[in-house]
């Protein structure tokens, strides 16, 4: 596939996947996190593209890397997802301004068991699986009163697998085993 320049690059995705994009809590000039997201599923390489807004620019983001992204994509899978990259996955626990005094980092692995509460939505183009967990809220909660940032009303966990396709997520069985996150780290590449 040819190489595509970032100021069509939302419009290619556009197109390709037919998105709908959420921009209410983002203010007039959208932030393309989630274009990048999906552009980088669309070319299978990534994409640099310039940040817009305030609330994206020079920020690094705390993530967990999906350990059993093999199994999740086994899952992925069976459920008809073609568009993977297992590789990709993770959770992001919250974003920092560049410079930003942090806490320290949970050095631990984390497990997080299946429960009923998990479900898979669409969330900006993408389709995750999203579930509850206590400790990742808790470190979330922590990371904001050191200063971290989120530019959503709630905390929702979730891993972001596969761009969206339009199909009815309700449909979608989610993934019932444990998910298996490494320990936080930084992530300047996070979007």
């Amino acid at each position: 596939m040819p190489t595509l320049h970032a100021s069509f690059a939302g419009e290619v995705v556009r197109q390709a996947f037919g998105l709908q994009w959420l921009f209410a809590l983002r203010g007039p000039t959208p932030c393309y996190g989630e274009e990048k997201q999906a552009l980088a599923y669309l070319t299978m390489k990534p994409v640099d593209q310039p940040a817009r807004g305030p609330w994206c620019c020079a920020t690094t983001a705390v993530t967990r890397r999906l350990l059993n992204a093999d199994d999740f994509a086994r899952w992925a899978r069976s459920e008809g997802f073609a568009v993977l990259r297992p590789s990709a996955w993770h959770l992001t626990v919250v974003r920092y301004p560049d410079g930003a005094r942090r806490i320290d980092l949970d050095a631990s692995d984390l497990r997080v068991e299946a429960h009923l509460a998990r479900y898979v939505a669409r969330m900006s183009g993408v389709i995750a699986l999203c579930f509850g967990s206590r400790e990742l809220s808790s470190r979330h909660e922590a990371h904001l009163a050191a200063g971290g940032r989120w530019d959503f009303l709630t905390y929702r966990p979730h891993v972001t697998f596969t761009p969206d396709d339009g199909r009815d997520v309700r449909q979608v069985r989610p993934f019932d085993g444990p998910l298996l996150f490494g320990p936080e780290i930084i992530d300047h590449g996070a979007i």
